[in-house]
Parts: structure tokens; sequence; C-alpha cells
């Protein structure tokens, strides 16, 4: 079994049984205990899991965000083979609206002086991703700054989005859950996406494998909310499943690599 893929059906049996041992893992993968600790520490660095007394536990049931620079460096490949999907959405002269967070940064890049589309977004990553193309105009919005992630949020950003209409958005969140919807930690961010969905024809969805099955404290949305919800083939299974029987679009990319063990 590759490493991701291993990693992955660990935090399944996490998520399931909230305390769980490494010799009980070590079982059930079929695996050395110091892998299976290799593993752990690793999703420990991540900020999926933490280590309690007995054994580790989701992080996630502590309502913790995980920061910025650590999504950062998970699932680059996944993130940009949903960015490569999205953009077949874009036409040029789209007016898009581009949300927050590191698969929807992806997208931009993409799009760097490749189609003359106007754009608005309350990330100033996004914005400096933009700096130098030549055929789209960028509106950033204002607003007070969230420093850990260099996003704009507050009442004056809301007022601002209401002065456009827009043919798309792109926008991710920190967990898809078919009984829970769409959700994020930050209240400010959540309020602005909620803004950018209503000015927009029609919106999409932006979520690798790590978000689905997660709850994060806030909703923004129902999952039909969206026009299609873009994500990797290491998603949960079920979750899909669930979500596709309330007809909800799920697009699903195909992450054809060859791994490490």
């Amino acid at each position: 079994m590759k490493k991701a893929i291993r990693r992955k059906k660990i935090m399944e049996v996490i998520q399931e049984h909230p305390i769980t041992t490494p010799s009980n893992l070590a079982s059930i993968f079929g695996v050395s205990i110091e892998t299976i600790r290799n593993d752990l520490n690793y999703l420990e660095e991540m900020g999926w899991v933490i280590k309690v007394h007995g054994g580790v536990a989701p992080a996630m049931q502590r309502g913790a965000e995980v920061p910025y620079d650590k999504r950062e460096t998970v699932n680059i490949f996944e993130k940009k083979q949903i960015a490569k999907e999205a953009l077949k959405l874009i036409k040029p002269g789209d007016s898009i609206a581009l949300g927050t967070g590191t698969t929807v940064e992806e997208l931009a890049k993409l799009l760097v002086n490749r189609q003359e589309v106007t754009i608005i977004t309350p990330s100033i990553n996004i914005a400096n991703i933009f700096a130098n193309d030549q055929k789209s105009r960028v509106f950033l919005i204002g607003g007070w700054l969230r420093k850990e992630d260099m996003i704009l949020y507050g009442s004056y950003s809301l007022d601002m989005i209401r002065n456009f209409y827009v043919d798309k958005c792109f926008v991710s969140s920190a967990g898809v859950s078919s009984k829970y919807g769409v959700t994020d930690y930050f209240e400010g961010e959540v309020e602005v996406v909620k803004e950018l969905i209503n000015i927009s024809k029609e919106a999409y969805l932006l979520a690798d494998n790590s978000k689905f099955g997660n709850v994060a404290l806030l909703s923004i949305a129902p999952a039909n909310t969206f026009d299609a919800i873009i994500t990797d083939d290491k998603s949960s299974v079920e979750e899909i499943k669930k979500l596709r029987k309330s007809n909800i679009d799920i697009i699903v990319v195909n992450n054809d690599r060859q791994g490490d063990e």
C-alpha cells in the first residue's frame, strides 16, 4: 500500500474510533510499529491528529484549524489536479470570484497570462499571483487583514463584494460532509465566502481529500448550493456516494502518478 493511501486510511480509522493505539493500527495495516509511528508523527505535524493518553485522536475534534503553512504543504499534487479541472470551467471574458485557500491559489496560478478575465478576490496571496499578469483585471477586496493566511474580511469587505455580480466563483473550505454541508473555522472568512457565492451565477467548491468527511465549526452553505464540487480520487467514496444521492454534482479527478510505499 502506498504511503499516502495508508495515511489517509489511518485517518479514517482514527475518525471512526476516536482513541486508537499505534499497536492496533500496526495490526490493521500489517506494518511495523515503527512505520505507524512515522505515519502518526507526520499526521501530527500536519495538524490532523493529537497524541492523548492511551493513543491518538483526531485533532479536528478539538475544533482546531490547521495552520496555513501546514495546509500549504498537504496534497499539493491533488490540489494542482483539482485546479486543472476547474480551469476547464473558465472561458475568456468571464468575471470570476476567487475565494481563499491553497487549492484556489493553484487555480489562480493557472490563470496567469492565459485568459482575459476579470477577477475579484479577498486574498492578498492571490492578488500577488496576478501582479505581473498582462491579460487579467484584478480587484482586491479591502477590509481587515487576517495575517495568518493574508485574507481580508469584515463588514467593509462584505459591502464591497455586494457591488459586484460575477459569472462564476471558486472557493474552498475546511470540511465537506453529506450531513453537515460545507464548513470552515474563521467567521470572517465564512461570511466573505457566503457573499462571493451570493453574487455568482455559478458556484464551485474545490476540495481535496483531506476535507471530505470533516466538519468544521461554522456553516458556509449546504453542499447542494454549489453547481459542482471538484475533488480528487482519494476522497471518501462513502461521502461521495451520499452526496451524489442528494443530486450533488461531484467531479472526481484522477490522480494517476507513481508513489512511494
